[in-house]
């Protein structure tokens, strides 16, 4: 059972006060402010018959000043529709609470990869505005100051991070992992659910975040992974290793950014992407399938001689795999390693390269 419920709101991004009579629910009644004033109808009343607040509270400053130019059009809606228009219902029949609805909703959900739905119900962090090599990036809120650049274009993820690193607590207060602080009191309860964003406050039962794509609770919609250990944040509260399976698809949006074509030709993508495992299938046709004819070795014969695959970056927007001649190698093994990691030298100039070639540094891994 569901024992809190986390508030929303819906609000569409381009929401139109104009939009055409056609998206209106046909057993909707439309009525008009100065009509509801004439029937003494109160702006309570409208809350009631599930109007939305923000049309409520229109009415309400149009009772206060009954101005023509304040009046406008409202769509009483029957149940179970709502919405600006009654465009809008929950897929669940008879009285629910909300509380009920979205239980049900959540219970429902499959892991992946038995929903094909799974990806498009991932939600993005929309007040930064995240690219990856000019390919706009579905960025989780947890993935802000994680210690990992996600937003490679522009690292707008990890910028003013560092105010959060050398954040300082009262004597009172436990300081978290991610340097935010919470009350001693919350940190001395003992075993529960975690008061830390990052968890970092209790000992970690990892058993709940396998199940969270189910869970619509605080343990689970508020907390992120913690930022030294470097997992994946699958934007439900499940943290897994780089490349696992999150149970609501989120990993497969990393595994198609990091599969972009790029320049390479057909034949050449398709033999990296098995070799390095990346994915089981491309458009359908499993990759085994091509390992079992020996296809994929005469399709690495494609590639260039020097190339980079993935053909982005795997690291803070800068790191980056090459491989040289892959198809020459006495010995190839199913995983394809790459021979050379190359990165910007300013930023790592510790390492002492193996490799300069144009604007790449590189060390070998051969």
């Amino acid at each position: 059972m569901v024992d809190e419920v986390i508030p929303y709101c819906f609000r569409p991004v381009n929401y139109f006060e104009g939009s055409p009579e056609t998206s209106v629910h046909p057993l909707s009644q439309k009525l008009s402010f100065e009509q509801l004033r004439l029937a003494h109808t109160t702006s309570e009343q409208l809350l009631s018959w599930s109007i939305s607040i923000d049309v409520a509270q229109r009415y309400q400053l149009y009772l206060i000043e009954p101005n023509a130019a304040l009046n406008e059009n409202l769509y009483n809606c029957t149940e179970p529709w709502f919405g600006p228009r009654c465009q809008y219902s929950f897929p669940f029949g008879g009285r629910r609470s909300f509380n009920q609805i979205v239980e049900a909703a959540f219970r429902q959900r499959t892991a992946f990869p038995d929903s094909s739905e799974a990806i498009v119900q991932v939600p993005c962090y929309i007040l930064l505005e995240c690219h990856r090599n000019g390919q706009s990036w579905c960025l989780d809120w947890r993935e802000v100051c994680n210690g990992i650049v996600d937003c490679f274009d522009e690292a707008v993820d990890e910028e003013y991070c560092f105010d959060m690193e050398i954040n300082e607590c009262e004597k009172n207060e436990y300081r978290c992992h991610n340097g935010l602080c919470i009350s001693s009191e919350l940190w001395e309860e003992g075993e529960g659910d975690a008061d830390c964003l990052d968890r970092s406050d209790e000992v970690l039962d990892a058993s709940y975040i396998e199940s969270c794509f189910q869970d619509p609770t605080f343990r689970c919609e508020e907390h992120s992974c913690r930022a030294d250990e470097g997992t994946f944040p699958c934007g439900d509260g499940q943290c897994v290793n780089k490349f696992d399976e999150c149970y609501n698809g989120r990993h497969m949006l990393l595994i198609e950014s990091m599969t972009a074509k790029g320049n390479l030709t057909d034949e050449c993508w398709i033999a990296m992407i098995c070799l390095s495992k990346l994915a089981e299938q491309i458009h359908g046709s499993p990759c085994k399938t091509w390992l079992m004819n020996d296809s994929i070795y005469e399709f690495l014969k494609q590639c260039g001689p020097f190339f980079q695959f993935p053909t982005i970056p795997v690291h803070s927007g800068h790191i980056r795999f090459f491989y040289e001649e892959p198809y020459l190698r006495q010995q190839m093994n199913e995983f394809l390693l790459p021979d050379y990691i190359c990165y910007n030298q300013q930023l790592c100039d510790f390492i002492k390269p193996d490799l300069i070639r144009e604007n790449l540094t590189c060390i070998n891994m051969s």
